[in-house]
């Protein structure tokens, strides 16, 4: 499992990579509720930033990246938002398009807070979209998306290997 960001933003990075070969850098910016980051968060950010980093280099293909997290101690509390900007020779912004959106619906079967609020768009040079995830609200709070991102992510693992287990 990569982190609550990976999550969310590696795929999309992924689906940037397969609509548009080449992508030279990729840069992410995280902002959840510091309410929502706990301490073994704060403790190992660094590898937070390293692991995320090394996921969006691999499943992107891309040689440079750069992720970024924001704690944000507004209140009331802000819900997860991610942004993911790629610098690419000649995107295709329709491909990318179709792309990102049967990446967000594949990802909805799952994590059901999971939304693209901004689609994919050219600002500046660069391909940029934007997600937000809110939280169930279920047993953690609606704005920690973060934390209900990467619980979702583990439990659609688990089924799937399960159903793949031999009886």
């Amino acid at each position: 499992m990569v982190t609550c960001g990976g999550q969310a933003y590696v795929p999309l990075a992924w689906a940037f990579a397969r609509a548009n070969p080449g992508v030279e850098y990729i840069e992410t910016v995280s902002s959840i509720a510091s309410r929502s980051a706990g301490p073994a968060t704060r403790i190992n950010l660094d590898e937070y930033l390293l692991t995320t980093e090394t996921g969006l280099r691999t499943f992107a293909d891309c040689p440079h990246t750069k992720a970024i997290l924001n704690l944000n101690p507004a209140q009331p509390c802000i819900h997860m938002q991610t942004t993911v900007m790629a610098k690419i020779r000649q995107p295709d912004l329709a491909r990318t398009r179709t792309q990102v959106e049967a990446m967000v619906a594949a990802i909805k079967k799952y994590v059901p807070g999971y939304q693209l609020i901004l689609p994919p768009m050219l600002e500046g040079g660069r391909l940029v979209t934007m997600v937000r995830v809110d939280g169930l609200g279920d047993y953690l709070p609606r704005y920690a998306g973060n934390l209900d991102i990467i619980n979702c992510a583990a439990i659609a693992f688990a089924e799937a290997r399960a159903h793949r287990r031999p009886t």
